[in-house]
């Protein structure tokens, strides 16, 4: 099942724990980042869920939030990791994003490219 959950405005009753979580392109407009992070470690399933973050890069692109707004990939793990996520790896999206993908051993993804 998918669900859209609005984690600023708290965690949705009926969110069960997820083997998949993706935010994408919402750091900047968070202002809580911690608080947000938790109560997205809360939704990441503790047996194999993993957690991706697709955002934008620090730095001007063609469309997107202005760059003072943006985080950089160091900011996002500390963040993520300050609740106990742990960084895993990255992943290629594209050039005006990054993409970060966590889980709760930070063991690496293992995934082949070919």
């Amino acid at each position: 099942d998918i669900e859209e959950v609005d984690l600023e405005k708290g965690k949705s009753k009926k969110a069960k724990e997820a083997d998949l979580v993706i935010v994408a392109n919402v750091l900047s407009a968070i202002s809580d980042k911690k608080l947000f992070a938790k109560k997205i470690s809360e939704v990441v399933s503790r047996d194999g869920g993993r957690l991706i973050v697709v955002d934008w890069l620090s730095k001007n692109t063609l469309v997107g939030p202005s760059v003072n707004l943006r985080l950089n990939e160091e900011s996002v793990i500390t963040i993520f990791e300050s609740v106990g996520l742990r960084f895993a790896c990255t992943v290629d999206t594209g050039w005006q994003h990054f993409g970060l993908v966590f889980d709760w051993k930070g063991e690496g993804c293992g995934w082949k490219k070919d």
